[in-house]
């Protein structure tokens, strides 16, 4: 059985085991993007799951679905170490989006006011991650916070955070978060300059 197959039975149960993902996600964070996704693309596409009808639902999801989900289909980026909250968006029954949030990495930034969505993932149904971020944000809203933040690559549009309200805030310089007195993992992820993006609640 696929690390897909595996998690996806889990969702569609009810009975995610949450020490057997924290293994998956564990061994998932090492690889490199590639083998990543190509261990965890699903059978089918979208379209073909069936439990599908059309429309969209967000709500709060635990850690560890939302992780499952990253680390079936984020571009990117594994699932993360942990979070504030997150949520996800379904098609009918079927799981297909997911956001989630922590306080922002840049020390200059937390605050104690801002949110920061660190993943926001979809299996490429439209508009679900538009979906995902508009639940978060009515969240950190609900939450107290002030503002929500996020990142994108220097080559992504970022039209879904645009239909949500966000406003393009700057850019970071990138670069690794590892240093000498203290080596982080591993990094498989882009550690190039990414753009900021911002909205104020």
């Amino acid at each position: 059985m696929s690390l897909f197959e595996f998690i996806d039975s889990r969702i569609r149960m009810g009975r995610m085991d949450p020490v057997a993902v924290a293994r998956a996600n564990r061994s998932v964070r090492t690889l490199s993007t590639d083998c990543r996704l190509a261990l965890c693309r699903p059978p089918a596409g979208p379209a073909d799951i069936p439990g599908r009808n059309g429309k969209l639902a967000a709500r709060e999801l635990p850690f560890r679905d939302a992780g499952a989900l990253v680390n079936m289909h984020h571009r990117h980026h594994a699932s993360p170490i942990g979070h504030l909250f997150s949520g996800g968006v379904f098609d009918g029954d079927v799981l297909c989006g997911a956001v989630i949030a922590r306080r922002p990495v840049a020390r200059n930034l937390d605050d104690g006011k801002t949110v920061e969505l660190t993943r926001v993932v979809s299996d490429g149904t439209r508009n679900s991650c538009s979906k995902a971020m508009g639940w978060a944000v009515r969240e950190a809203r609900r939450r107290g916070f002030a503002r929500v933040i996020t990142y994108t690559l220097e080559d992504e549009p970022g039209a879904s955070l645009r239909a949500v309200g966000f406003l393009e805030a700057g850019q970071s310089r990138g670069g690794s978060w590892s240093r000498p007195s203290r080596a982080r993992e591993a990094e498989c992820h882009p550690v190039t300059p990414k753009r900021r993006w911002e909205i104020w609640l």
